[in-house]
């Protein structure tokens, strides 16, 4: 009896064990499944490649390169409106006064890019990485940047009108004169982001965080929308036409 006991016990130990393996092996950590989404990325094609570095102004409508390896690529000037860039890895990219109309760069990595005079006007970059980018004097009218990173980007003179950013980081982003009429900053980080000087008419601020975030002479009206118990005025924010 005691000799079947053990037998059971052991039995279980093991099932157990190899349980935990499977768990171990079946979940990796984020860092892991990060490493994987970026080894997942495939190199561009001879053809594209040569594409990609012909002379002058590219224009590449509605081109698919999704979960292509375009690290530091230099497009700048080029014209992509429609262009499937989804997952891509655009890190350090030069895409200076490109046209993304339409785009569709949601989960691509865009750290450390350029992207200042871009037009992105309804383009979809939810979940993108976007830390530490230039994107100044860009267009995101009507963008879709749920979730996105943001933190530490430049957007001064940047036009967020009727852009989603709901649940968006922006901690340390410039922000300065920016338009952000309408726009829906529901959930959002803006920790320590510079306003100064950013028309928030009708936007809706009622969920984001504004720790140590600067309102200088921000503009905003009746229609905008704060968090409970926060003084816009207080903060610098200037109550403009009603």
């Amino acid at each position: 009896m005691q000799r079947k006991a053990l037998v059971m016990v052991v039995g279980l130990c093991l099932v157990g064990a190899g349980l935990g393996v499977w768990l171990l092996v079946g979940n990796p950590r984020p860092a892991e499944a990060s490493a994987a989404r970026q080894e997942a990325r495939r190199a561009l094609t001879i053809d594209e490649f040569a594409l990609l570095n012909q002379a002058g102004p590219l224009w590449l409508t509605g081109i698919d390169l999704k979960q292509t390896n375009l690290h530091a690529v230099k497009l700048s000037q080029a014209v992509l409106p429609s262009a499937n860039l989804s997952g891509a890895d655009l890190s350090s990219a030069d895409l200076s006064d490109a046209d993304l109309v339409n785009a569709d760069l949601h989960g691509a990595d865009l750290h450390s890019a350029v992207l200042s005079g871009a037009d992105l006007t309804r383009a979809d970059l939810h979940e993108a990485n976007l830390r530490g980018a230039l994107l100044i004097g860009a267009n995101l009218t009507s963008a879709i940047l749920y979730g996105a990173d943001l933190s530490d980007a430049d957007l001064t003179n940047a036009s967020l009108h009727r852009a989603n950013l709901s649940d968006a980081i922006l901690a340390g982003a410039n922000l300065s004169s920016a338009d952000l009429r309408g726009t829906d900053l529901g959930g959002a980080d803006l920790s320590g982001a510079n306003l100064g000087d950013a028309d928030l008419s009708y936007t809706d601020l009622s969920t984001a965080t504004l720790l140590d975030a600067d309102l200088s002479n921000a503009k905003y009206n009746t229609a905008t929308t704060w968090p409970q118990d926060f003084d816009p005025a207080a903060a610098g924010a200037v109550l403009g036409d009603q």
